[in-house]
């Protein structure tokens, strides 16, 4: 070998020898861990290695979260450039990620959350839905924990609000709902970095248990009404027949009504909204009219201006 081949030889080794001792932090079992992340020769394949770089650590479970890749160069020089261009690739990327999951700076609270949130939400909502989601916040959440920064809120925590509201399981079932949702779209927004409502025991809450009217007093009772109300007989046949909600019922309007075919259109239902009025919600569910005085409701119809 000449001189300068040598000395370009001998710099590129000082070069590489330096610039792994920079890097690394300790080296176990033939695994070089850096600062950043670790090369690995795989040893399963003479012509692979594995590059790997800790993320960070699951907050939950508290594990590494780590992006990892395998590639193929032979082990040599040559083949340990590729894997740190490689580990580069992959520092970026891990960067990036952390960014994503830190939490916001701006010491958002649960009540500036809930307020963000049902803005974002207020759009695709129907007039129910929302009255729901603002009762809970407004009567439960907002009141009792409105002023904690989200990034500090724990499973513990939600799971002691559950039990302020043990005696009115359905009330804490809705709070839970609420927060596990609104938690989510948090995470979605990168204002935190995990929800805390997934990790926390919803509340137990058993559905009441219908209890319909005795077929035989349903009957007696449309016959009297009938006798005298004809038209509220009517409207009783039909909530009897259609098994509709009450505010499905009060809703119902003569164009939702087919009699020549026998069907019925439940379109909406009347929902008070936020703001104390009365309104309703679109939807759509067709059930059957009930057979009786079916044409002579018809005239009546007809005989509407």
């Amino acid at each position: 070998m000449t001189g300068p081949d040598f000395a370009l030889s001998f710099l590129d080794v000082l070069s590489h020898l330096f610039g792994t001792l920079a890097d690394t932090q300790r080296t176990q079992g033939g695994e070089a861990v850096q600062a950043r992340g670790s090369i690995e020769q795989w040893k399963k394949d003479p012509d692979r290695w594995r590059v790997r770089v800790t993320v960070g650590r699951d907050p939950i479970t508290g594990s590494e979260k780590r992006l990892s890749k395998v590639i193929a160069a032979p082990h040599n020089r040559t083949g340990r450039r590729a894997a740190e261009d490689v580990l580069a690739e992959l520092i970026s990327q891990a960067k990036t990620l952390r960014r994503s999951t830190q939490r916001v700076p701006d010491g958002m609270t649960v009540a500036d959350l809930a307020e963000r949130w049902t803005r974002s939400r207020r759009p695709s909502w129907e007039a129910k839905t929302e009255a729901v989601y603002q009762g809970v916040l407004d009567r439960h959440i907002v009141p009792a924990i409105g002023g904690r920064p989200i990034a500090e809120l724990t499973h513990e925590d939600l799971e002691d609000l559950y039990a302020r509201h043990a005696e009115t399981p359905r009330t804490a079932r809705q709070i839970h709902a609420t927060m596990r949702t609104m938690l989510g779209q948090a995470v979605r927004w990168r204002a935190i970095p995990h929800n805390p409502a997934m990790a926390a025991q919803a509340p137990p809450y058993e559905s009441p248990e219908i209890d319909p009217p005795d077929p035989d007093a349903v009957v007696g009772a449309l016959a009297v009404v009938d006798e005298r109300w004809p038209d509220f007989a009517l409207f009783l046949r039909l909530a009897a027949t259609m098994g509709s909600r009450r505010a499905e019922l009060c809703a119902l309007q003569w164009r939702d009504f087919d009699l020549d075919v026998g069907t019925v259109w439940v379109r909406r239902a009347i929902a008070r909204n936020p703001s104390g009025g009365v309104g309703a919600e679109g939807h759509e569910d067709r059930q059957p009219a009930p057979r009786r005085d079916r044409r002579r409701r018809g005239d009546e119809r007809e005989a509407r201006p």
